[in-house]
């Protein structure tokens, strides 16, 4: 006949099944500190991300409405005159443009002054530099 072992649990336990208990409750108590801290730090990344697209979504309604008044077609002849390749920078602020730049004849740049849509004409800097002539152009499109 087999001889099975019961538990009895209205015995006191021994100190060294004590300790083995107060360890995994420690071990517990410390695992689920640190899922609620994780719980914490998603919901947070969540309220971030959330924040971000509502920022993206304003600055680009933003964007839409100062280019409204500009006509990017007046733009490309200007574009054209100067080449391409040799503007390094272009600023639009509603019909006010600033273009910086680099060019190998100053008749281009006398000549954007002579396009019917151009007002308010100025140079701000000339430098030459090697074969080139750095630039900074303001001008206002009607």
């Amino acid at each position: 006949m087999k001889r099975y072992k019961l538990v009895n649990f209205l015995e006191d336990y021994s100190i060294k099944d004590r300790t083995h208990n107060i360890y995994k409750l420690i071990a517990l108590f410390i695992l689920s500190l640190i899922i609620i801290k994780l719980l914490i730090d998603f919901s947070s990344i969540k309220d971030l991300e959330n924040n971000i697209t509502k920022n993206q979504v304003n600055t680009n309604e933003v964007i839409i409405k100062d280019y409204d008044n500009l006509n990017l077609s007046q733009i490309k002849t200007i574009y054209s005159i100067i080449g391409y390749s040799n503007v390094d920078e272009l600023v639009a602020i509603e019909n006010n443009i600033e273009i910086k730049g680099k060019c190998n004849n100053l008749r281009a740049l006398e000549s954007i002054k002579d396009i019917d849509i151009i007002k308010g004409y100025s140079i701000e800097n000339i430098a030459k530099e090697n074969d080139y002539y750095n630039f900074k152009l303001i001008c206002e499109i009607r």
